[in-house]
């Protein structure tokens, strides 16, 4: 969810452009409006670069997005790393950092 703060002075007519979005809208009481946008988007940080990835989803619903194997991959979010059946529960919110970790063998 965003708020778009609007302050007084941008010279529009609040209650006006307001009414007609069919948005709540919260006042502050500093000449200042709150208008609240629902999205079904949030924005992760995933491996150092911002997102845009559905809402609500869990680590699990995030790597078969991205179309990757859970059983190879390490998961951090916001500096905790995530166990392998947490994956189905671990639900991502708007601003976490995600880390996925490919492992790779060799010799």
């Amino acid at each position: 969810m965003a708020n778009v703060v609007i302050p007084a002075k941008a010279g529009i007519q609040k209650s006006l452009v307001f009414k007609n979005t069919g948005f709540p809208i919260k006042n502050f009481g500093n000449d200042e409006w709150s208008l609240i946008i629902k999205s079904n988007k949030m924005i992760l940080t995933l491996n150092g670069e911002k997102k845009d990835i559905q809402d609500n989803l869990t680590v699990e619903g995030l790597l078969s997005h991205l179309k990757i194997e859970p059983a190879r991959v390490a998961v951090e979010v916001n500096l905790n790393i995530i166990k392998k059946n947490d994956f189905h529960s671990c639900v991502l919110k708007d601003g976490d950092t995600v880390e996925v970790v490919n492992f790779v063998g060799g010799g």
